[in-house]
C-alpha cells in the first residue's frame, strides 16, 4: 500500500513537470510566433509610410515642373524653368522610389499608372508647351489658357490621393495588426507566468503532502477553538485518511459546540429583548397610574378640590384601563409559561363557536368605533366543538383587537365563523398594512414584532399571536395567515369538527 502511494505520488510530480515544459516550449513557440507577425506588421506598416512619402515627392516632382513652366510662361523669364530642369532630371528616380515602396499590386498598379501619367504629361504636352514658347509665347499661352495642362495634373493629384489613402490605409492596418500582436505576445507572457506560478504551486503541494500537514491544520484548529473562535473548522478534512476522518470528528464536535453556544446567545437576547419590552409595556400605564393617583391625592388634600366629580371619574377611568392593561400583560406573560411547562390546562364543554364569535365582536365595539373601524361578523351555521369557550374567545379577541390596532380610520375588520368540510372556521379579516412577507416566517415567534408594528410605534409586546396559536393548537386546530404588505391580513383558525 505504501509503495503504491509513493509510486502515485511520483508519478503526479513527473506529470506536472511533464507538463510545465510542455506549457513552456507551447509558450515560447506562442511568442516566437507573435513577435514574428508583430514585426512583419511592424516592417510592412514602415513601407507604407515610405510609400506614402516617395508619392508626396513625386507629387512635388509634377507640381515644380507645372509651376516652373507655368512661371515661364507668364514672365517669358527662362530662370523660373531651373525648378522645371531639376524636377524633369529627378523624376524617374522619384518615380522608381514609388514603386519599389508600393505594398501591395493595387498600389503597385497605381503607381506605375502614376508614372506613365507624369511621362505623358511631360512629353505629351510639357515639351510641346515649351517648344511653342520658343516661337511665341502668346502662342503658348493661348494654349495654356485651353486647360489642358490643368485638367493632366488634376488627374495625376487625384491618383496621387488614391495612392497615398491606400497606403495609409493599409499602414495604419498594419499598426493595429502590429499592437494586437504585441498585446498577445503580452497576454502569452502573463499567462505564462501564471501558468507557471500554477503548476509551481501545484508541484509544491504535492511534494509537501504529508502527514504533517493535516496534523499541522488539525492543531492549528484546535488552538482556535481553545482560543474561543467556535467557527473554526479543519480544512481539506475530506480526504478517505484516518488523519481526514480525525479531521472531520473534529469538525462535528467544533459545530456541536457551535451550536450550543449560538443557543446560548439566542437566550441571552431573548431574554434582554423579553426585559426590554416587559419594562416599555409596565413603564407606560405605571407612569399613567401614578401620575393620576397623584393628581387625586393632591386634589383630596387641598381644602378647597379642583375637581369635579366627572374629571375624577375620567380620571379612574384612566386608572382602571391601565391597571387593566397591566393586568393582561401580566396574564400574558404568566399564560406563556404555562405553555412552555406543558400546563395549559382548557376546561372543555360543547362550544357555540356564534356565541364566542358574537361576544369577542361585541366586546371589541368600543376599541372599533374609537379607532375609526367599521366592524362586521357572519356567522354561516357553524356547528358546535369541543372547547375551552374562554380560551376560544382570548383568541378571537386577540386576532380582533391586532386588526383594529393595524387598520387605518375608516377601513374594515371583518370576522366570519362558517364550517368547511370536517373543520370549524373562524376568518378574521382587515384592510390595514399588512405584514411583509420577510416578516410572515417570524410572526409566531415570541416577542417578535412586525416591521409595521415597529416602525407605527403600537404598543405590544409580541405574545398575542403566540398565545392566540397556543391556544388553537390546544385544540387540535390550526393558525393561517394571509397577507400582503399593504393589502390587509387574514387569519383563519380551523379546529376539527369531531
Amino acid at each position: 500500500m505504501l509503495a503504491r502511494f509513493r509510486s502515485s505520488l511520483i508519478w503526479q510530480l513527473f506529470a506536472v513537470l511533464v507538463l510545465l515544459l510542455a506549457l513552456s516550449a507551447g509558450v515560447f513557440a506562442l511568442l516566437a510566433t507573435a513577435i514574428g507577425q508583430q514585426r512583419d506588421a511592424a516592417e510592412d506598416a514602415g513601407r507604407a509610410e515610405r510609400a506614402v512619402a516617395a508619392a508626396g515627392e513625386l507629387e512635388r516632382v509634377v507640381i515644380d515642373m507645372e509651376t516652373g513652366v507655368r512661371g515661364y510662361l507668364i514672365a517669358g523669364d527662362e530662370g523660373f524653368l531651373k525648378p522645371y530642369r531639376r524636377a524633369l532630371d529627378g523624376r524617374g528616380v522619384a518615380a522608381a522610389r514609388l514603386i519599389d515602396a508600393s505594398t501591395t499590386r493595387r498600389t503597385r498598379a497605381a503607381a506605375t499608372a502614376i508614372e506613365d501619367g507624369m511621362n505623358a504629361y511631360v512629353e505629351d504636352y510639357l515639351m510641346p508647351l515649351l517648344a511653342k514658347a520658343q516661337v511665341s509665347l502668346s502662342a503658348a499661352r493661348d494654349e495654356v489658357r485651353q486647360g489642358e495642362g490643368k485638367r493632366r495634373v488634376t488627374a495625376l493629384r487625384s491618383r496621387f490621393e488614391r495612392l497615398e489613402a491606400d497606403e495609409e490605409q493599409f499602414a495604419a492596418g498594419k499598426r493595429a495588426m502590429a499592437g494586437e500582436q504585441a498585446d498577445r505576445a503580452i497576454a502569452i507572457a502573463i499567462g505564462a507566468l501564471v501558468g507557471s506560478a500554477l503548476l509551481l504551486a501545484l508541484l509544491g503541494l504535492y511534494a509537501h503532502r504529508t502527514v504533517i500537514v493535516p496534523v499541522r491544520r488539525l492543531a492549528g484548529t484546535a488552538d482556535r477553538i481553545a482560543a474561543g473562535d467556535l467557527t473554526a473548522r479543519v480544512p481539506k478534512a475530506e480526504q478517505a485518511t484516518e488523519l481526514g476522518q480525525t479531521g472531520r470528528a473534529f469538525n462535528s464536535m467544533a459545530g456541536s459546540l457551535e451550536r450550543a453556544a449560538e443557543v446560548a446567545r439566542e437566550a441571552d437576547r431573548s431574554k434582554d429583548e423579553f426585559i426590554a419590552l416587559v419594562s416599555h409595556e409596565l413603564r407606560t400605564p405605571l407612569t399613567s397610574i401614578v401620575g393620576y393617583v397623584e393628581l387625586l391625592d393632591e386634589d383630596a388634600a387641598t381644602p378647597e378640590p379642583a375637581l369635579d366629580p366627572a374629571e375624577r371619574r375620567r380620571f379612574l377611568e384612566v386608572i382602571n384601563r391601565n391597571a387593566r392593561r397591566l393586568l393582561r400583560l401580566v396574564g400574558e406573560l404568566l399564560f406563556v409559561a404555562r405553555v412552555d411547562a406543558g400546563g395549559l390546562d382548557l376546561d372543555r364543554e360543547r362550544v357555540e363557536l356564534r356565541e364566542v364569535v358574537a361576544d369577542s365582536v361585541e366586546a371589541a365595539h368600543p376599541a372599533a368605533e374609537e379607532a375609526g373601524v367599521k366592524l362586521q361578523a357572519e356567522v354561516d351555521g357553524v356547528p358546535a366543538i369541543d372547547g375551552d369557550s374562554g380560551r376560544l374567545g382570548q383568541a378571537v379577541d386577540n386576532l380582533l383587537s391586532n386588526a383594529i390596532k393595524f387598520t387605518p380610520r375608516g377601513g374594515l375588520v371583518s370576522v366570519r365563523a362558517r364550517s368547511a368540510g370536517e373543520e370549524a372556521l373562524i376568518s378574521v379579516s382587515d384592510t390595514g398594512v399588512g405584514i411583509p412577507a420577510a416578516d410572515q416566517a417570524r410572526l409566531f415567534e415570541r416577542f417578535f414584532r412586525a416591521s409595521s408594528a415597529r416602525s407605527g410605534h403600537t404598543p405590544g409586546v409580541g405574545l398575542g399571536l403566540v398565545i392566540t396559536r397556543a391556544i388553537v393548537e390546544g385544540h387540535g386546530g390550526r393558525l393561517e395567515l394571509e397577507s400582503e404588505a399593504g393589502a390587509g391580513a387574514t387569519f383563519t383558525l380551523h379546529f376539527p369538527l369531531a
